[in-house]
């Protein structure tokens, strides 16, 4: 067997040592897990966010061709105000 300069199989590291990386490998894995945290919440805010808008400018178009189609007389009063307000719904 090979002898290892009084060391043993610990190659120089004390208790403290090993204690010490142990804690530090513990800390990197959580600060890890906190940042795919972050992450993921900041990017899940963002496609709602995005989500959102493609929404509105959605209804925003609906409601200038329901303008349109009133004005150029396709629909009626009744027609108008009761799309009107289903628009306005969502």
């Amino acid at each position: 067997m090979m002898h290892l300069g009084g060391y043993g199989m610990y190659f120089g590291l004390s208790m403290i040592g090993r204690i010490g990386g142990m804690i530090m490998m513990c800390l990197l894995l959580i600060a890890f897990v906190v940042f795919a945290i972050v992450w993921m919440s900041k990017n899940s805010n963002l496609r709602k966010s995005i989500d959102e808008s493609q929404q509105q400018q959605s209804t925003n178009r609906a409601m200038e061709i329901l303008n349109e189609r009133y004005a150029s007389g396709e629909i009626t009063d009744e027609e108008y105000a009761k799309k009107k307000v289903e628009l306005k719904k969502v």
